[in-house]
């Protein structure tokens, strides 16, 4: 997922998955995703992560811009 998201220019993305056996793979990457589910799935609140990430590339001088 994460090499799919980079490969379209993307840091943040959600990215749809099917898995064969044991080999991924990759149906799309959407530039703006929902996540609907995912918390109660994963556990993981994505809003919050992707807040924290932001505010963390933003403290870092991210992006610069010409």
């Amino acid at each position: 997922a994460v090499r799919a998201s980079k490969a379209v220019g993307l840091e943040i993305s959600g990215v749809d998955m099917i898995f064969r056996g044991d080999t991924p793979y990759v149906l799309e990457v959407n530039a703006s995703p929902g996540f609907h589910g995912l918390l109660d799935a994963t556990g993981v609140n994505a809003a919050d992560a992707m807040v924290e990430y932001a505010v963390e590339k933003a403290k870092a001088g991210e992006p610069k811009r010409p």
